[in-house]
């Protein structure tokens, strides 16, 4: 099946609206509108066994939060964003949309939104899934990348963004998911995806298959 593109109805700074005539089974058209979006990053930033300390001492210094619940246990970077158009803040893990020329850059726009929205810079950056987080009507593709050997260096957020950093034991960020605390979409998509296809269970204390 081909795009349809339609008629473009209202632009802004990141995104576009469209409309377009869809053809019904029994006859004529039903008009449908739809976004057109850049394609984003999210990053999965682990702190692992046996690094924590030079960061803890980082973090320390910095304000940032560290929710340990056992020592040496791997650790995910989380963010609280506060979203504007929900009127709330959010956990999350680091993400971002591309800007231009960057959709054949995904490697280095990871590496440059997980630096900006946590202050993290990682030695080893990997692309690990892609999916749609909203496909009945945003055309965005999210890359979901692994960040690993993580330094920090400092936050760098744009001028309209509100974010914090907290570093939380893994297994803990599952028990947040299960209970409702994280709420985005692409957040639990990609820690569960790691947890279930790459981990080997050893991130949350269980044996490697």
């Amino acid at each position: 099946m081909s795009e349809l593109q339609g008629e473009k109805v209202y632009q802004t700074e990141r995104f576009d609206v469209y409309e377009v005539d869809l053809k019904k089974r029994s006859g004529g058209a039903l008009r449908r509108g739809y976004i057109k979006s850049a394609n984003a990053v999210v990053i999965l930033p682990l702190l692992e066994m046996g690094a924590e300390d030079e960061e803890d001492r980082c973090q320390s210094a910095m304000g940032v939060e560290d929710r340990s619940h056992e020592q040496g246990e791997v650790k995910v970077v989380l963010i609280r964003n506060e979203r504007f158009a929900l009127g709330k803040t959010l956990w999350e893990l680091p993400a971002g949309t591309l800007e231009t020329g960057e959709e054949a850059k995904l490697d280095e726009a990871a590496g440059r939104e997980l630096s900006e929205e946590t202050g993290y810079e990682a030695e080893q950056i990997e692309r690990v899934a892609g999916f749609y987080a909203c496909p009945g009507m945003v055309t965005e593709k999210l890359h979901g990348y692994v960040a690993r050997n993580l330094r920090y260096v400092g936050q760098k957020l744009d001028e309209t963004e509100k974010i914090t950093t907290e570093a939380v034991p893994m297994s803990k960020t599952m028990e947040m998911i299960q209970a409702g605390e994280i709420e985005d979409a692409k957040s639990i998509a990609l820690i569960l995806y790691y947890n279930t296809f790459l981990s080997g269970g050893t991130e949350t204390g269980g044996e490697a298959l």
